[in-house]
């Protein structure tokens, strides 16, 4: 499933500040149940910021962390 419109509310930016991070309602209810069940949650992307120089590496670790955190 794609991030954007699922998971993630849609920003008309490239979202690597952690603050902009918006999941859309229901999403971390959602997830949360799954992990509750034993599902592994695994994350996958394509994102191409890192490699277009939207953001840094360093950047996109910190809105890493603050996805394990929701």
């Amino acid at each position: 499933m794609d991030k954007d419109g699922t998971l993630v509310a849609p920003d008309d930016a490239v979202i690597h500040d952690p603050s902009r991070l918006r999941l859309m309602p229901g999403a971390g209810e959602a997830l949360a149940r799954l992990s509750a069940a034993g599902l592994a949650l695994v994350l996958v992307t394509n994102e191409s910021g890192i490699a277009r120089g939207a953001f840094t590496r360093v950047q996109f670790a910190r809105l890493q962390g603050r996805c394990s955190s929701v």
